[in-house]
């Protein structure tokens, strides 16, 4: 049978295999994101205790948890370790990937997108159901289109399609494969901008409270998690734009393939790390240091909703804002805090 070897020379290197040793690190970092994917997403469909997320959160998890299985094909074939591989798997993954990175940051922009408008517009924004699930559908068609259109190219140019030096995985390496680059790039830089908009929301209600005599602290964990995430989406775009511009480097690929084994690891780190999750997990272990916080609470359970890093957001508009000024404290709290846990 024909096999497919690693890919040309890049950049006037000699194309070699990365070393046994770093395919076991990646792999292993996979699994263990798809394990603590699987403990997230149990944790979020089976618990009773816990805040509900947006569908649109739940719907990036579980196309990130359907990411891995694709990820780790050469390694449930075996091809891993060897210098070639076979063409029918290696065309397999390279359609199923580019539509999958492809599900990926389509779901990512509309989870951060669909929790910065439910941050303004309220929690009713979720009650159109036509609207949920066009927007639960987008990134599947997408991917499901993206995919056949790779295949198709993979067919016609059987060349194109390799397991680049300093990479675990193959892909379609063709021209036309530049344009699925740039859409990672540019839908990059959308979460970034929709993210800056997050940012805005929350200093304008923090200066307002602080207004009327409310001071609103920042929570370390909150912060943390949207650094971590910031930090993660500008690795991401900065990889794809060196990829582009340097025509595959391979320390670029060595870094872009690092990336993928850790996104879903950094996903779990990211979104399972709040308050409750953390309590309902280490119950007997670990005991929550946070203030109780009365007022917040009894309206937060009627306008919870998921922002950007999976926090707890209480909803305010303009009538609450009147409401406050005409209020005591403890209400204004009620109505404008974000509840960062």
């Amino acid at each position: 049978m024909a096999v497919v070897p690693y890919g040309p020379e890049l950049m006037g290197l000699s194309p070699e295999p990365p070393s046994r040793a770093i395919q076991i690190v990646w792999f292993t970092v996979l699994f263990g994101g798809q394990i603590g994917l699987l403990a997230f997403l149990l944790t979020l469909f089976l618990s009773k205790s816990l805040t509900p997320r947006l569908y649109v959160l739940q719907n990036f998890l579980i196309i990130t948890f359907l990411g891995n299985p694709i990820y780790l094909f050469l390694f449930y074939s075996g091809d891993y370790s060897r210098e070639s591989v076979a063409p029918d798997i290696c065309a397999a993954q390279a359609a199923l990937l580019h539509g999958l990175d492809c599900a990926f940051t389509l779901s990512s922009l509309l989870h951060v997108f669909e929790s910065w408008r439910v941050a303004v517009v309220g929690p009713s924004l979720q009650d159109d159901i036509y609207r949920t699930w066009i927007i639960l559908l987008i990134p599947y068609v997408h991917w499901i289109s993206t995919t056949i259109g790779v295949f198709c190219l993979s067919a016609a140019h059987p060349e194109e399609v390799y397991r680049a030096s300093g990479s675990f995985y193959c892909m379609y390496h063709g021209a036309a494969a530049r344009a699925v680059y740039v859409e990672y790039a540019v839908i990059g830089l959308l979460i970034l901008i929709v993210q800056g908009f997050f940012c805005h929301l929350f200093w304008t209600r923090r200066c307002f409270l602080s207004g009327v005599g409310i001071e609103l602290p920042i929570s370390r964990s909150m912060f943390l998690r949207v650094a971590l995430f910031t930090l993660i989406q500008i690795f991401g775009v900065v990889s794809v734009t060196a990829m582009l511009m340097t025509e595959g480097h391979i320390a670029i690929t060595y870094c872009l393939s690092s990336f993928c084994a850790s996104a879903s690891l950094l996903v779990v780190l990211v979104f399972a790390t709040q308050q409750d999750i953390l309590d309902l997990w280490f119950r007997c272990l670990y005991r929550s240091r946070s203030k109780p916080q009365v007022a917040t609470r009894l309206f937060a359970t009627r306008t919870s909703l998921l922002p950007t890093t999976s926090t707890t957001t209480t909803f305010i508009d303009d009538s609450g804002l009147q409401k406050c000024k005409d209020d005591d404290k403890l209400t204004c709290a009620s109505l404008a805090e974000l509840v960062i846990e």
